[in-house]
């Protein structure tokens, strides 16, 4: 069940939905994997939106100035350590979500190269989604997430994306034997099999 956070539906179901290229088994998998994620995600916000709502409300109880400050510095410390983890979590459903998204189009067209715009424009989706849904978090409303291009989750996701595409044109050039620039007169070169 997807609570609250995630305004009962998934981050990029609409995207992989409309994914044409996307086997259906692909798809389910996608959900199946990215419903977990980001329902661990979006339970580690809501806990730690509770713990800011619950210490600040301690806050507003005290009346002695000396402790309200030394309390409020221990809050910020401990919504830091919280902010930090749940930007860790981001990271990983950026890094699996990119790597899940990848696989699928692997094994549902059997190459990734030709679709790399595609991967990109899911990487950048998901990172925007996770970033724009995180940002209006309680945990990050005092500090929110860094410009695009400074963001963590951001980087995670497309440094995966880059890292899906780079490993795949290795495998594949590793596979393939080399072929003259040029044929000889009189040979024919024909592609084969490894040839996409």
């Amino acid at each position: 069940m997807i609570r609250r956070g995630f305004q009962a539906r998934r981050l990029m179901r609409d995207f992989e939905n409309r994914c044409p290229v996307l086997a259906q088994g692909a798809q389910e998998v996608l959900q199946q994997h990215g419903e977990k994620l980001e329902i661990y995600l979006n339970d580690l916000v809501e806990f730690a939106g509770e713990i800011v709502r619950q210490r600040r409300a301690h806050i507003e109880r005290i009346t002695d100035a000396g402790e309200r400050e030394v309390v409020q510095n221990a809050v910020r410390k401990k919504v830091t350590a919280l902010r930090r983890g749940i930007i860790e979590a981001a990271e990983a459903v950026a890094t699996e979500g990119v790597r899940d998204f990848a696989s699928g189009l692997l094994s549902s067209q059997g190459r990734l190269g030709v679709h790399a715009t595609l991967l990109r424009t899911y990487t950048a989706r998901l990172a925007s989604e996770l970033r724009h849904w995180l940002n209006s978090s309680e945990v990050m409303k005092t500090e929110p997430l860094p410009p695009w291009q400074d963001d963590s989750i951001a980087q995670k996701g497309v440094q995966t994306c880059e890292d899906a595409l780079a490993e795949r044109q290795e495998s594949r050039a590793a596979g393939r034997p080399r072929r003259p620039k040029q044929p000889q007169r009189g040979i024919v070169v024909t592609r084969g099999p490894g040839h996409l």
